[in-house]
């Protein structure tokens, strides 16, 4: 069974014109369901919304999750000059949180800035290395330190292909924080490594990232999903799978967790 993220679509909010990248995000959920209803249950597409227009984003994700039986959806994890915390997005965030909805939160290198990626034109390593951290360290922050995981505790965001092992120092850094008096976070209830603990929050791993077992205890051995990042060069897939199925230094349990029981829990399938 495979869910099947959008490519270059992924980023339709964040184009100039609203109107547009609507559009596009309707015609492409379309196509994605009409392609996947062929595979007898073993494609499951995420859908795309354009989040200029939060009210129509809501709408589109309804649909394409009651309606054309998508598995959730993708959003970035900064919207052009907005945070996901910004007070323009919780029309969508609330339609989610009533469907209960799984948010990749994803960033397609090179398509628009992210932090950092505008010191660096070229190599194109540099980019890579920056652009995708940076925007979903950015992502997960703000969604729990502005309040989005506690306000609307049903979405199961899970924060991809830039692999697990940086959560345990994220977390650990904005707990640090949150507990410094002149850094608090004021309308936070609790720690931001709780949020990370419980369903608000799932992450992917890479099939040979070292630490994983270690990783897994910190995070919760529920938290870990894998991603193939097929068909893109880097991915080698599928020896990926094949090279998280061969490894020894972490349990057939957990292996079964990321490869099958947390996904399945993520997306309701």
């Amino acid at each position: 069974v495979q869910v099947v993220y959008p490519n270059i679509m992924a980023m339709a909010s964040l184009l100039d014109d609203g109107d547009l990248a609507g559009a596009m995000c309707r015609a492409y959920n379309n196509y994605a369901a009409e392609q996947s209803r062929n595979a007898d249950g073993r494609i499951h597409p995420i859908a795309t919304v354009a989040l200029q227009q939060p009210q129509e984003a809501a709408k589109e994700l309804r649909r394409a999750i009651k309606e054309l039986g998508c598995a959730g959806t993708v959003i970035p994890g900064i919207v052009g000059q907005r945070n996901p915390d910004d007070p323009y997005f919780p029309p969508f965030f609330r339609e989610a949180n009533e469907l209960g909805a799984a948010v990749g939160v994803h960033w397609i290198t090179g398509c628009f800035d992210s932090p950092g990626q505008e010191r660096i034109k070229d190599p194109y390593f540099y980019i890579h290395m920056m652009g995708m951290p940076f925007n979903l360290m950015i992502g997960i922050m703000t969604l729990i330190g502005g309040g989005v995981m506690n306000k609307y505790p049903r979405i199961k965001f899970v924060f991809l292909e830039i692999g697990a092992a940086w959560l345990p120092y994220w977390m650990w850094r904005m707990d640090d924080h949150y507990t410094t008096s002149s850094h608090r976070l004021n309308n936070l209830p609790k720690a931001p490594s709780e949020y990370v603990k419980s369903e608000s929050c799932f992450v992917s791993c890479e099939p040979d990232e070292e630490g994983l077992a270690q990783t897994a205890r910190v995070l919760g051995e529920e938290r870990i999903i894998f991603a193939s990042d097929y068909p893109h060069g880097d991915c080698d897939f599928p020896n990926s799978v094949i090279k998280l199925r061969r490894r020894k230094d972490i349990s057939e349990s957990l292996k079964e967790r990321i490869l099958s029981k947390n996904p399945a829990r993520l997306y309701g399938i």
